[in-house]
């Protein structure tokens, strides 16, 4: 009896990684293969075997059966099954016994461990680069990928406004002292466990890198074409799960703006003095150095329908820091006639000399019509 994890579908033999060790946080499915040898039977055997697995304690973890149809040929047959979940992160930690019964009789045992660390004796996830994986996020936009400073993230998107969702893998290492490359597997999964999206992708990094961020999306250019469910990403490398999150698409919800019928999907901060540059000319940041920062202004994106004419909005933000107020701004941008999103609009609150904000997290809350519309957080520092 020998035992190896995968996801809901069975591994082929090649990439199967046998094992008696499981770190619990990247464990799915556990499957267990009976190696059997037998004499040829006269005609084609259907055996129904069932195997049960049980923790340190005695209880019954889960329990499995399947018939193994040997061929009239056979001298020997391979009986594999799994159980498990395709959320990591199931199983019970500690020693669990398996047994596997035909009829009333145990024709085999085997024992496996689940833990909270890696395997003994494991080495890192990506030897190329002597590096691990310790997070994984998602944002939205579109075809381009946003810089780290203006990645939204989120667990949750509108099926209205979403385009491409983007994964962020983060591992952590050490300077090589050399530029190297490793790959890897990154596969979307609909909320039917099909396979939405699924590619290979290669982490360059650099020789001065201490850790290493790499992105990348999967979706359309345009929005609305996304599905409402839970979605399920996998990342693996050479078969074995390095992560695997989820993230939700949800049904477009009733505008928020319902002069505009359109809804935010995006709130960008940028410094600047008086007044405001050319969209071109922003530089968005969620930091902010304290002794060159003047006004930090907010940029709402929104989407909405083609506009019969022009349109005001009225908004009013908040700036807060540690949860107190520090500065208000009521503003009313116009979306002017014809137009269809997405629009920017926006406003700022600072001061015209550089130097006066106060060091610390700020959270900006806008509304509209007496109701939140947006919130995010810059810092300065």
């Amino acid at each position: 009896m020998r035992f190896f994890e995968g996801g809901r579908a069975t591994p082929a033999r090649d990439a199967r990684h046998y094992a008696t060790y499981f770190r619990g946080d990247r464990t799915r499915y556990i499957y267990l293969q009976l190696h059997l040898q037998h004499d040829q039977p006269p005609s084609r055997a259907q055996l129904p075997i069932a195997c049960t697995h049980l923790t340190e304690d005695g209880a019954v973890e889960g329990t499995i059966s399947k018939v193994l149809s040997v061929a009239p040929d056979a001298r020997a047959s391979d009986w594999v099954v799994g159980w498990g979940s395709m959320a990591p992160g199931r199983w019970t930690t500690g020693r669990v016994t398996t047994e596997c019964r035909y009829g009333d009789q145990v024709i085999a045992t085997g024992t496996f461990e689940v833990g909270t660390e890696a395997p003994p004796g494991a080495g890192p996830d990506f030897p190329e680069i002597n590096a691990d994986v310790v997070d994984l996020k998602f944002f939205e936009a579109g075809s381009a990928t946003p810089s780290r400073d203006d990645r939204l993230y989120a667990e949750r998107f509108s099926s209205a406004t979403a385009r491409y969702i983007y994964v962020e893998l983060r591992t952590e290492h050490v300077p090589l002292g050399h530029d190297s490359t490793t790959s890897f597997v990154c596969t979307y999964r609909n909320p039917d466990n099909s396979v939405f999206f699924d590619k290979e992708r290669t982490l360059r990094v650099k020789s001065d890198y201490r850790n290493t961020w790499y992105a990348s999306g999967a979706g359309w250019a345009a929005a609305g074409k996304w599905k409402p469910g839970r979605y399920r990403v996998e990342c693996e490398r050479e078969g074995r799960l390095l992560i695997s999150k989820t993230f939700e698409v949800v049904a477009a919800p009733t505008p928020r703006i319902p002069v505009l019928n359109g809804n935010v999907t995006g709130l960008r901060f940028y410094e600047y003095g008086r007044g405001f540059p050319p969209v071109d000319q922003r530089v968005y940041r969620t930091r902010f150095p304290v002794a060159t920062t003047r006004f930090i202004n907010f940029e709402l994106r929104v989407e909405h329908d083609r506009t019969t004419r022009a349109i005001s909005v009225a908004l009013v933000c908040e700036y807060r820091r540690d949860g107190g107020l520090v500065g208000t701004v009521n503003a009313t941008p116009t979306v002017p006639r014809g137009r269809v999103g997405p629009s920017l609009l926006g406003s700022g609150w600072g001061q015209a000399d550089r130097g006066k904000w106060e060091i610390g997290r700020y959270e900006v809350r806008c509304s509209h019509l007496k109701k939140e519309i947006a919130r995010a957080s810059f810092t300065i520092e």
